[in-house]
């Protein structure tokens, strides 16, 4: 075989010698642009039809890890909120990425309609591929690769959404959650014994079409836990089976980065949080003599409030006992950065850095969620989220002019006011008609920012 035209390179802001060229073969960026027009026009095709699952919600646009945790989080607190028990299964795949067989990827896209000259560039794409381990130099003998999609690929993660597509058809009776490989299974019964037999049940079919897709499940690593409010204990023990092996309880589980504990309450989440800051607050009284103010607040965004707004839409809505210590320590460190001492206002110093307060960092995100869904440019899921007054009812009173959402009636204050769907139609109704007629979500943020910072004016 002919060995592809070797171009060189330079890496850039390097000098034009020939020890810095970086060889790109000709073949290897016809291949990268190739896949990325497939993914194009596969992903197109995926949309048109609306093939991919609805709660999925990783590796596609317009969706995000925001949106998956929202969606699980309203059906807990609706679960609570009516006084039922609610089971989420948190499920670890073994290397999914890399057990996808390829046969079986096959027959999925033919099933889903790529055919003929498309489905055989796929089957050319996954074949004839080799892998070989390189320690100190010495590199092994090549073998075939028989699964698992293309790693560093764009198609990569497509393919895999693809191929765990129809898991959610493995159960009729219990719910799914899904980010990428992240799986949560959820079921609600106002009955614990009830709860316990449909979900072993249930597992029983989920086992089978992990075990017919060659997906291996990691007893060990997953976990369940039974969401209940304070007031309605746990009258008996559940016990929950994924074939003959016990999965393990727990009374907090991390899911996407967040601990969920059996009241949903996010006091160990939170409380991780906040040691988390408080050590990073430390770094900030270390070196601000050593840096400008410009350069320490650039350090703020990218090593506090990255960890601070991380989830934030899903545990803001929590009691102000667990979220008050986490406002303190934003007021300590930018108190840090600007030398104010600890009895300074805080407020004139979040104007002065034009810096939201977390409670307004929580409202900035649940308000854009709440835009989204209003405009039509958020997940399947999320379009009738929100009841525009209009929709409820036709008078033409002056909320309805305004553009505000009809607030949903919960059953108790704890689960209740907490609801997105509740807390987002409150939020929105305060805010001026001319910011919720925004005419981009980027226009809508700046536009809300500039609202709230408003209020930090002496």
């Amino acid at each position: 075989m002919q060995h592809a035209k070797v171009i060189p390179l330079f890496k850039k802001g390097c000098p034009e010698t020939v020890s810095n060229y970086r060889p790109i073969s000709l073949l290897s960026v016809f291949s990268k642009i190739t896949e990325k027009l497939m993914y194009k026009r596969l992903y197109h095709f995926l949309n048109v039809h609306e093939i991919l699952y609805n709660l999925q919600f990783g590796f596609r646009a317009s969706h995000s890890i925001n949106h998956a945790l929202v969606s699980l989080t309203e059906s807990i607190k609706n679960s609570l909120d009516n006084k039922h028990f609610g089971c989420g299964i948190f499920i670890d795949l073994q290397k999914a990425f890399d057990t996808v067989n390829h046969q079986t990827l096959l027959n999925k896209l033919n099933h889903y309609g790529i055919r003929g000259k498309a489905l055989a560039w796929f089957s050319s794409y996954l074949s004839n591929r080799t892998q070989c381990v390189s320690v100190n130099g010495h590199i092994s003998s090549h073998l075939k690769v028989t699964c698992g999609v293309p790693q560093g690929s764009v198609l990569g993660p497509l393919l895999f959404l693809i191929y765990i597509n129809d898991l959610p058809k493995s159960s009729k009776k219990v719910s799914f959650y899904l980010f990428a490989d992240d799986t949560n299974i959820y079921f609600e019964s106002e009955n614990l014994s009830q709860l316990e037999k449909v979900v072993n049940n249930e597992l029983k079919h989920i086992k089978k079409w992990l075990d017919v897709n060659k997906l291996a499940l990691n007893v060990d690593k997953t976990n369940f836990i039974i969401f209940h409010s304070r007031q309605h204990s746990l009258s008996k023990s559940v016990n929950i089976k994924i074939g003959k092996e016990h999965v393990k309880q727990a009374k907090y589980v991390k899911f996407l980065g967040l601990l969920l504990d059996e009241n949903l309450s996010w006091r160990y989440h939170l409380s991780e949080l906040r040691k988390k800051l408080a050590r990073t607050s430390g770094i900030f009284l270390k070196i601000r003599h050593l840096l400008p103010t410009s350069v320490l607040v650039s350090l703020y965004y990218s090593l506090f409030a990255s960890f601070l707004q991380y989830g934030i839409i899903v545990w803001g809505l929590t009691h102000d006992t667990f979220i008050k210590p986490i406002y303190i320590l934003q007021k300590n460190v930018l108190k840090a950065i600007t030398f104010k001492n600890s009895s300074s206002p805080s407020t004139p110093i979040f104007y002065d850095l034009k810096i939201l307060k977390l409670y307004d960092l929580f409202h900035l995100k649940l308000l854009t969620l709440v835009y989204e869904c209003m405009n039509l440019i958020s997940p399947i899921f999320f379009h009738n989220f929100f009841d525009n007054l209009t929709s409820v009812h036709q008078y033409n009173t002056r909320q309805a002019c305004k553009g505000d959402i009809f607030m949903t009636q919960k059953n108790t204050l704890q689960y209740g006011l907490r609801f997105i769907k509740y807390a987002g139609a409150k939020s929105w109704n305060e805010i001026p008609a001319i910011i919720k007629q925004s005419r981009s979500v980027v226009i809508f943020c700046r536009e809300l920012k500039q609202h709230f910072s408003t209020k930090y004016q002496s």
